[in-house]
């Protein structure tokens, strides 16, 4: 129970009657009231303001944003999964779904225990899926090694000090600074400042 309490689930969905009749479900399975949206746009602005574990997205929605299109921005943008509800399930459909990679379907109308196996597994595979990165990307982490001035000069560069300044403190040319950051950002794949300094705290060489 905690852990589904835990879940924040948005629905996107513009039949009212359906979109309530999910959320008094969920809740009922033991999960936080969930967030409604009428519209792709609100969903959008929705996932702006909250993080969201899942979104349980009707694939056809008035608007500008059909489901599809909503569910491939909440994907690249915030890295909401989802799973579709949808009373069309023709192969054309399908397929246009199908290349935002959801979780799962649920095709209308749907038995509770449709829903609740349905929203429960998707869930779990989330959960699995982000344990499975998180494991790569410490192996990555523990694989890459740095010198020793190449740490201290990641450790002010995740604290916000410049180039200049760096090379100020440790009493080197800012171009040696500019050196080994470049050297750090190739070890550790990084692309820019904001890379740098969550590898920096991953790696426990600087702090929050």
């Amino acid at each position: 129970m905690p852990e589904r309490v835990d879940k924040r689930i948005l629905i996107v969905e513009d039949e009212g009657l359906i979109a309530a009749a999910i959320q008094n479900q969920l809740e009922r399975f033991g999960y936080r009231r969930p967030d409604i949206a009428n519209s792709g746009e609100e969903a959008l602005q929705l996932a702006r303001s909250a993080q969201f574990d899942l979104a349980l997205m009707d694939i056809c929605l008035k608007g500008e944003l059909d489901g599809i299109g909503t569910a491939k921005i909440l994907w690249t943008e915030f890295h909401v999964p989802v799973v579709y509800l949808t009373a069309h399930s023709d192969q054309e459909t399908l397929d246009r779904a199908e290349l935002t990679e959801p979780l799962g379907y649920i095709v209308k109308p749907f038995a509770e225990a449709t829903l609740r196996s349905t929203v429960q597994m998707s869930l779990y595979r989330q959960d699995l899926e982000t344990r499975l990165r998180d494991a790569a990307a410490r192996t990555r982490i523990g694989e890459v090694r740095l010198t020793a001035r190449e740490r201290q000069v990641l450790r002010l560069v995740a604290e916000g000090f410049t180039a200049k300044e760096i090379a100020e403190t440790i009493h080197v040319a800012t171009k040696t600074v500019e050196f080994h950051k470049y050297n750090v950002m190739r070890k550790a794949s990084a692309r820019g400042t904001a890379d740098l300094t969550r590898f920096a705290i991953q790696t426990g060489i600087a702090s929050l």
